[in-house]
């Protein structure tokens, strides 16, 4: 077994550990620890400096990014969510309203638009299953964040977590692109 599928194996055995870890958080204490990372994330200096944001839609037991987007709208930010088209990857689709989403793969909200930002994106709020002190982000398996990085460098990107996503080490190979910031309910992260 060479080093690279040691690290694949890896992956899929931390992604299966952190997300049953992240869907033990109780129901009742989610929305709590929610706003708490909502106000470190409003209050960052890059975001009330950004004029345009790309942000996941959660989904399952993520943070909740639902009510981040509202208050971003409120704050008059040009965004983006993501829509993935297969073969092309991830794709920056403006957003606006609420109605023009639909439950997409795997019942995520998703644009129904294809119509992609047309503005240079200055922050990426981005998911992950763990992340590191490091910056290190494990994602979901098929890249598209990481591609979507590449593509987009001058991007910061700013990630959302529970503390106990974050762990001392994670498996990650040279597609890996860090985090520049993580932002938990207990602290804020920032990667040099």
């Amino acid at each position: 077994m060479n080093i690279n599928t040691n690290i694949i194996q890896e992956k899929v055995e931390y992604r299966k550990s952190l997300s049953q870890i992240r869907s033990r958080i109780e129901k009742e204490l989610k929305p709590a620890l929610d706003q708490r990372i909502h106000e470190t994330v409003l209050a960052l200096p890059c975001v009330q400096k950004a004029e345009s944001i790309f942000c996941f839609i959660s989904f399952g037991s993520e943070v909740d990014t639902h009510a981040l987007l509202q208050r971003l709208l409120a704050d008059k930010k040009q965004l983006a969510v993501p829509r993935i088209l297969h073969g092309q990857g991830i794709h920056a689709i403006s957003f606006h309203r609420w109605d023009n989403l639909q439950p997409g793969e795997l019942g995520i909200l998703t644009p129904v638009s294809e119509t992609q930002a047309d503005f240079p994106i200055d922050v990426c709020i981005t998911p992950g299953l763990g992340f590191t002190t490091r910056g290190e982000r494990l994602g979901f398996g098929r890249g598209y964040y990481d591609r979507w990085f590449s593509a987009n460098p001058s991007c910061y990107r700013l990630a959302l977590a529970y503390e106990c996503q974050v762990l001392p080490y994670l498996p990650a190979d040279e597609t890996d692109i860090r985090v520049n910031c993580i932002v938990t309910e207990q602290r804020l992260i920032e990667i040099d």
